[in-house]
């Protein structure tokens, strides 16, 4: 049996999405990821893991539920110059773009540090776009 979720607006908009594509909670748990029931267990608790929600907003086609439209604007051009959504992926995906365009990382290469230095860099060359 489902648990009821929360009443908080991200969850509801997120289940009006799930019905309106016609997608079963469990397919979309796979495409997030994470397996049914803990995609259950999370929806039940707010979607605490930041990652989780990131790759929900990635799963729906980079709708804004949980990030402000400022880092979804920066994710979605990420995404179509790189192919790849810096905020879900994992820093061994990282470091193959930054080689690949020549991207220094600065500081110590923790995979937030290596997320900022690809945006900072995509907002200094606006004209890449997706090899």
């Amino acid at each position: 049996m489902k648990k009821p979720a929360l009443g908080l607006p991200e969850i509801k908009v997120l289940e009006y999405e799930l019905t309106l594509r016609g997608i079963e909670e469990g397919d979309f748990a796979r495409q997030c990821g994470v397996g049914a029931d803990d995609f259950a267990n999370q929806r039940c608790l707010g979607f605490p893991r930041l990652q989780l929600r990131w790759q929900i907003e990635k799963a729906l086609g980079h709708i804004s539920l949980w990030s402000d439209p400022v880092t979804m604007a920066l994710r979605v051009r990420c995404f179509k110059a790189f192919g790849a959504d810096p905020f879900t992926c994992s820093k061994n995906e990282i470091i193959p773009i930054l080689r690949r365009y020549r991207i220094s990382p600065t500081g110590h290469a923790t995979l937030p540090q290596l997320r900022d230095d690809l945006i900072a860099w995509l907002a200094v060359h606006p004209e890449v776009s997706r090899p």
